[in-house]
């Protein structure tokens, strides 16, 4: 009689992708946000795809967890983005408007 041994499972690697990108959209923001925007924008896309892959069935339970984690992360990071450039446009729309002062 042979035994049959099941693979083991294994994390999504589009999961952890999501998780590091999110994670680090955050403190990059303070890079103009064109860096933020760019982590958090790969981060929702690669979570997005993991969760799909997650329902299907053949990953850790723990992939779920870092997909949701990443897709928090990747939605703050791109709202801290977005935030830093829309008060980027103010301050110098706030700069341009204001008249040059002669002594």
């Amino acid at each position: 009689m042979e035994q049959q041994y099941n693979a083991p499972l294994k994390a999504n690697g589009k999961a952890i992708a999501a998780m590091v990108l999110g994670i680090v959209s955050i403190p990059t923001c303070f890079c103009y946000g064109i860096v933020s925007i760019i982590c958090g924008g790969l981060g929702l896309i690669f979570a997005i795809m993991a969760k799909k892959e997650i329902e299907a069935g053949g990953f850790t339970s723990g992939s779920r967890g870092m997909n949701t984690a990443g897709l928090v992360c990747s939605i703050i990071g791109l709202l801290l983005g977005l935030g830093y450039i829309i008060i980027l446009i103010i301050a110098i729309a706030a700069g341009a408007a204001m008249e040059p002062t002669t002594y």
